[in-house]
């Protein structure tokens, strides 16, 4: 059986943000996920996508799973282990700044940490056609949508 997880965060520079996940097995789509936030970029939307992602992974028990983001960002410090350092270096970035997404970051850690699911993370060329991407991406839009559209109504009601 193989499984793989597409991931993708909708967001701007600050503000409403929404991510998603398809879990793909054997070339089929077997579940979709999306979820919303309030406040915060597009960065932390692609990683809270893909922290969702694995703890989906985790909780099913999968012995593994292949997660596919569009976000360098994500996919760099995972395969590049910036993760690793900036927990060695007490949360600074390379600039000796607090690493951005903290929180998210931490949380990201103890999973590839303690799960029992390896993680193999691979890039996938967002906008490209891939389907499941593109899935992915539509579903985190629709979520970021959402609440722009919830803001904008609740702020003409008030």
């Amino acid at each position: 059986m193989n499984v793989e997880i597409y991931t993708d965060g909708s967001g701007t520079v600050s503000g409403p943000m929404g991510w998603a996940f398809v879990v793909v097995v054997d070339g089929e789509i077997k579940r979709e996920f999306s979820d919303n936030s309030c406040d915060g970029t597009n960065n932390l939307a692609e990683l809270k996508a893909v922290i969702s992602a694995f703890e989906y992974a985790t909780d099913k028990g999968l012995p593994a799973v292949t997660i596919r983001s569009d976000s360098m960002y994500v996919v760099d410090a995972i395969n590049q282990r910036w993760i690793l350092k900036w927990a060695r270096n007490k949360w600074k970035n390379a600039r000796h700044r607090p690493t951005a997404n903290r929180e998210q970051w931490e949380t990201l850690l103890r999973l590839l940490l303690t799960s029992q699911t390896e993680l193999v993370i691979k890039h996938v060329k967002g906008h490209s056609g891939n389907p499941y991407n593109d899935r992915a991406d539509e579903l985190a839009g629709i979520k970021r949508r959402d609440l722009v559209t919830r803001t904008v109504i609740s702020s003409t009601i008030l």
